[in-house]
């Protein structure tokens, strides 16, 4: 299941490539696999690897030149601010996420070490 999903999104990311030539490409890929609460996620590295690799073949700048890995909620929420202003300039962007998420009344979040939660 997990490589089907990161085939599908490394075939997206190719169609907005050929669709966008010469567009200036950026992403952003998170990695958490350390959860105290939950255990740790042992393919996580290696999926947000993989994007990476793939993504920087076809043109992709990636944000900061590297892998965010097991950020807090303030790191992420930190990220994503400087990542908005980073994208302001591009044509394509893409966000990568690879890690423990829940969907509480039909809010998708992403979650790290179980902050917040009861």
């Amino acid at each position: 299941m997990r490589k089907k999903f990161v085939l599908l999104v490394f075939c997206l990311c190719i169609g907005m490539v050929y669709a966008q030539q010469n567009a200036k490409k950026i992403a952003l890929l998170i990695g958490n696999s350390d959860y105290e609460k939950w255990g740790g996620l042992n393919k996580v590295k290696d999926d947000v690897t993989i994007m990476k690799e793939a993504l920087e073949k076809i043109g992709f700048c990636i944000f900061e030149n590297k892998v965010h890995e097991n950020l807090s909620t303030k790191e992420m929420k930190d990220l994503l601010v400087r990542f908005e202003k980073a994208i302001r300039e591009s044509r394509i962007v893409c966000f990568y996420y690879s890690g423990h998420g829940m969907e509480p009344e039909r809010a998708y979040l992403m979650v790290r070490g179980g902050e917040g939660l009861e």
